[in-house]
């Protein structure tokens, strides 16, 4: 990996940690078996002594190996770390469209193992604090540079998080140990990253490093919402408390032009001032983005024009006139390169209907409303074009798309059919699970005949009628006579989604036992039951529904469904934030712009395309200009993390007016 360009002494500092990472990586294992072994009061309360065996056995008996992953993944976490420092330095800006050789896939565990190293990176910044922010002073200060930024550590936690995360792996533990094993682990890792911090930090003050000096980071924030423009009236109100223009001030020659036609002769005229002082401010807005403030610009005449017809845009914040504006601004800003060809093209394909706008002489909201669809349009048209070369992976997330929508209507009818009636334990589990995956399978597939794919659809009531003791000779003679065409049918469906052998081997083994113990005794009539007896059955069956819905959800065979995270873990309201991810996730479209962190990395992302139900997003990442794939549960898991958030989530008339009232005399 090139990393020419990268300052002596830090390269040197990052090839002594690289030649010590096996040392580093023992520390790690060692400390981790400690604490595990002690086993301290939070760790009893939160989880079963029986998990913190299995990961404390896991680690005693592949140690090395364990050890060896460590200090593997931690070179290769460096070097690239390394390689990327080396990228920015060199090359600063880009220019040139995505292209892509394949469409990745941010599946649920990817998004699971982005809230692990999320978690431990939390820690080493919680433990190491200043250690950090010192050693980030002096990478900054060997690379001349005059601004701390975290990229500029290649030694920063994300890369010691990401390292155990991915060698976890070599112990091949289940979601849950592996959790337990990453949190004991990490705070681990964040005692002694600060050591190994300071070392490195006396290390270079040797050769004569001056760290950066502190400086306090303003962050920049919105003015605080005074009003709502939403709510009616609210934007009205503000309007006519600003000022009245100056005859000093340049008076906006659209609005001059309005105000001498014959359009004019029932306006409110201190409504139209305040109009200017909004448009202006929004236009100031946009300074930082020269391409995109003559569009703001350009619009000015037409939202004039707009105001005289339809009164509402002086009233309503949420006005078609304000929502297209806002729609353009949320879709240009998320470009950090001014220079992009699709923001070229996008500016470019909004120019004629900016002009159309422009050219009526009496608009009113609707024409704005179908200008907000076409610019939709465009928008959706022009991010389609980025996957137009990925015909076949879009159709494979179409039908995944529509087996995951299947999939809980399938258990819910599962469900039913099973209520009221007794069934072995394995059996439920195995038509809630498996069954209904083969049951996707055959109402999906283009191979499988109508007849065949209803023959596996019934499986499910055929099978629990057959579990049913015969109550007469004719049901009996009727148990005898479905069993071979049954037997057959279950062993292709349980071929058809390549259920392991020996799963399979047991479930027919109950089920012929069940069977044949049914054909060799006589009939149960059902007796009639005493008032005490229906009563005591009722208790029964509800305990074991309750106990068999319990068990339901452990034993979902969904693809790739987010492993459960062990009590003691989970640090949030799961219920209520989960409808809150939820809802955010339901609220993207193509063309929206997000921040989203995977493999510890932040990057702005665009949604470029959406599946059908919503099972499945395909978002473009600035940082690597390339196209992953996420599905519903992850985003949704990110979100719940903190780990995606909106880019802009104030719209541009709500900030211009805030900036307005902030400059009011008080």
């Amino acid at each position: 990996m090139p990393t020419s360009n990268i300052a002596p002494l830090l390269k040197a500092q990052c090839d002594h940690v690289i030649d010590t990472a096996a040392d580093f990586a023992r520390r790690i294992s060692q400390g981790t078996l400690s604490a595990l072994r002690n086993s301290s009061a939070e760790l009893n309360t939160a989880m079963d002594r029986r998990l913190i065996f299995t990961v404390a056995e896991a680690l005693q008996i592949h140690h090395n190996a364990f050890d060896q992953a460590v200090a593997h993944c931690l070179k290769n976490q460096i070097l690239e770390a390394l390689s990327q420092l080396s990228r920015d330095m060199r090359l600063p800006t880009s220019t040139s469209r995505i292209s892509i050789s394949e469409l990745s896939l941010v599946s649920d565990d990817e998004a699971e193992a982005t809230v692990e190293t999320s978690r431990i990176v939390q820690l080493v910044k919680l433990d190491a604090e200043w250690e950090l922010a010192e050693w980030q002073s002096c990478c900054a200060a060997v690379l001349g540079e005059k601004d701390l930024r975290a990229e500029s550590n290649p030694l920063r936690p994300e890369v010691y998080a990401q390292a155990l995360s991915d060698a976890a792996r070599v112990l091949n533990l289940d979601p849950p140990p592996r959790q337990l094993l990453l949190r004991v682990a990490g705070q681990v890792l964040a005692k002694q990253l600060k050591e190994t911090y300071s070392q490195l930090i006396h290390r270079v003050q040797q050769q004569g490093v001056q760290p950066l000096a502190y400086r306090a980071m303003v962050q920049a924030s919105a003015p605080n919402q005074q009003v709502d423009v939403t709510q009616p009236g609210q934007l009205d109100a503000l309007l006519h408390r600003l000022p009245a223009k100056s005859p000093s001030q340049r008076p906006d020659p659209a609005l001059t032009a309005l105000l001498a036609s014959s359009q004019a002769n029932e306006v409110d005229l201190q409504a139209l001032s305040g109009l200017s002082h909004l448009l202006e401010q929004m236009v100031a807005q946009t300074a930082s983005q020269p391409t995109v403030q003559p569009v703001v610009r350009q619009l000015q005449p037409a939202l004039f024009k707009l105001a005289v017809n339809d009164s509402g845009l002086l009233s309503r914040g949420d006005h078609p006139g304000w929502q297209l504006i806002n729609d353009m601004l949320a879709y240009v800003a998320g470009f950090s390169r001014q220079d992009d060809v699709s923001l070229k093209q996008f500016l470019s394909g909004v120019q004629p209907l900016i002009n159309r706008l422009i050219a009526l002489p009496n608009p009113v909201g609707v024409d704005y409303d179908l200008a907000r669809q076409e610019v939709r349009a465009l928008i959706e048209k022009q991010d389609a074009q980025l996957l137009q070369d990925r015909e076949a992976e879009l159709e494979t997330l179409r039908e995944a798309d529509h087996k995951e929508t299947l999939r809980p209507l399938l258990q819910e009818q599962v469900e039913h059919q099973l209520r009221d009636r007794t069934v072995p334990l394995a059996v439920g589990d195995f038509l809630r699970g498996p069954w209904v995956e083969v049951m996707i399978l055959a109402m999906t597939s283009k191979e499988l005949g109508e007849d065949e794919s209803q023959c596996l659809v019934n499986v499910v009531d055929e099978l629990i009628d057959s579990l049913q003791h015969p109550t007469s000779q004719e049901a009996k003679q009727q148990l005898r006579d479905l069993l071979p065409d049954l037997t057959a049918t279950l062993r292709k469906g349980m071929a058809l989604i390549d259920m392991p052998p020996h799963a399979r081997a047991t479930l027919m083994e109950q089920l012929m036992a069940v069977h044949g113990r049914f054909l060799r005794s006589p009939p149960r009539p059902r007796p009639e039951l005493t008032p005490e007896e229906i009563v005591q059955q009722m208790r029964e069956e509800h305990v074991e529904s309750q106990w068999l819905h319990s068990r339901s959800d452990a034993l979902d065979t969904g693809v790739d469904d987010l492993p459960t995270i062990p009590m003691g873990l989970e640090d949030h309201d799961s219920s209520a934030a989960e409808a809150s991810a939820a809802a955010w996730v339901d609220h993207l479209q193509i063309g929206t712009w997000c921040k989203l962190t995977t493999r510890g990395h932040w990057s702005t992302a665009r949604v470029v395309w959406i599946s059908e139900h919503r099972h499945f997003f395909v978002v473009t990442l600035e940082r690597t200009d390339q196209l992953v794939t996420l599905t519903r549960k992850a985003l949704i898991r990110l979100r719940n993390e903190g780990l995606a958030t909106e880019l802009q989530d104030r719209s541009a008339v709500q900030t211009a007016a805030d900036q307005l009232i902030e400059s009011l005399p008080h």
